[in-house]
C-alpha cells in the first residue's frame, strides 16, 4: 500500500503535485495537465502570426455579415425576377463592399490610414474582386450552367483569399514612410 502523500500525487506535466497543491479540473473532473505550454503566455507563436490569425478571425466575422447582406439581396432580386442572377449578384456586391469598408477598417485592421488614401485602394482590391465575380459567375453559371448559389459560393472563396491579403498588406497597412 502506497503512502497517504503519494495516493493523492497526480502527474502534471513532468512533475508530482501533493494534494495541497492548486490542480486545475478540467469538466470531466480530472485534472488539467499542461505539457510544455507557458501558461503565463497569451498566445504559441509569434506575435506576427498572433496578430494574423486575430485580424484574420475579425476578418470573417465582418465577412459573414457582408456575406449575408450580399447574399440576401442576390437571392431576393433573384427570386423576385427583378434582376438576373449576375446584375444581382454585382449588386449585392457592391453593397456589401461598402459595409465591408466600414467594418474592416474599424474592426478587422485597426488602421490609420487617412480615408481619401485608403478609400480608393480598397475600391481598388474590390474592383478586382467585382471583375473576378462577375466573369466567373458569367462564365460558370451561364457558359456552363452551374447552379447561381453554388457559383457565387465559389466567387465569395476566392475574392475573401484576395481581399484579406490585399486590404492587409496594401489598403489598411502602414505606409512605409510612417
Amino acid at each position: 500500500m502506497q503512502s497517504d502523500t503519494s495516493m493523492f500525487a497526480l502527474l502534471r506535466g513532468a512533475e508530482l503535485v501533493e494534494k495541497d497543491d492548486f490542480i486545475p479540473i478540467n469538466r470531466y473532473g480530472s485534472p488539467r495537465l499542461n505539457f510544455g505550454a507557458d501558461p503565463a503566455r497569451k498566445s504559441f507563436g509569434s506575435p506576427l502570426m498572433s496578430s494574423v490569425a486575430k485580424q484574420f478571425s475579425s476578418f470573417v466575422v465582418i465577412g459573414v455579415i457582408v456575406t449575408c447582406v450580399h447574399y440576401g439581396l442576390l437571392i431576393g432580386l433573384v427570386e423576385t425576377d427583378l434582376m438576373d442572377e449576375v446584375p444581382a449578384t454585382l449588386t449585392g456586391y457592391l453593397v456589401g463592399g461598402v459595409l465591408s469598408y466600414q467594418l474592416n477598417r474599424r474592426y478587422a485592421f485597426h488602421s490609420l490610414r487617412p480615408h481619401a488614401e485608403a478609400t480608393w485602394r480598397f475600391a481598388a482590391v474590390a474592383g478586382v474582386g467585382f471583375v473576378v465575380t462577375g466573369v466567373t459567375m458569367h462564365f460558370l453559371h451561364e457558359v456552363l450552367g452551374f447552379h447561381y448559389l453554388l457559383v457565387q459560393l465559389f466567387c465569395t472563396t476566392l475574392v475573401m483569399v484576395w481581399s484579406f491579403t490585399a486590404n492587409r498588406l496594401w489598403t489598411f497597412g502602414v505606409a512605409a514612410d510612417q
